[in-house]
């Protein structure tokens, strides 16, 4: 299992993680319209699979929307063991984040996933779960 540490020093784990695969740009730059349907297809992560979750939805940029997409969707569910507000039924918090990125090397995925997350709202953006 992937872990990594954001800041706070709230640590999370890698539950799940689907990727996907956006036009990137390649047949052309498109209009707005398509960008933005593509995009919305591409964060939406497997809720067939993966269940009725928390989402945060990292938006493309206004130059993305306009011009070409990020090559690639993730879509990855992050679990910690520790709970976003003071619940004693709760045994931890989840929430699945979406984004375009461009794509990343195996061997760095906890580096890049750790540089990409750092500054995220836990405490705000997750939901406690129990088992």
């Amino acid at each position: 299992m992937i872990e990594i540490k954001i800041k706070n020093d709230i640590v999370l784990n890698v539950a799940a993680m689907h990727i996907g695969f956006t036009y990137g740009g390649l047949i052309g730059s498109l209009t707005r319209r398509i960008n933005e349907f593509t995009a919305l297809q591409g964060l939406s992560y497997p809720k067939e699979k993966w269940g009725g979750k928390k989402e945060f939805k990292i938006q493309p940029s206004e130059d993305e929307l306009n011009y070409a997409l990020k090559p690639f969707s993730y879509n990855i569910w992050f679990c910690s063991n520790s709970c976003v507000k003071n619940d004693e039924w709760s045994d931890g918090s989840e929430l699945v984040v979406s984004f375009l990125d461009d794509n990343f090397e195996k061997l760095v995925l906890k580096a890049f996933l750790e540089n990409k997350f750092f500054n995220l709202d836990w405490e705000n953006l997750a939901k406690n779960f129990c088992y």
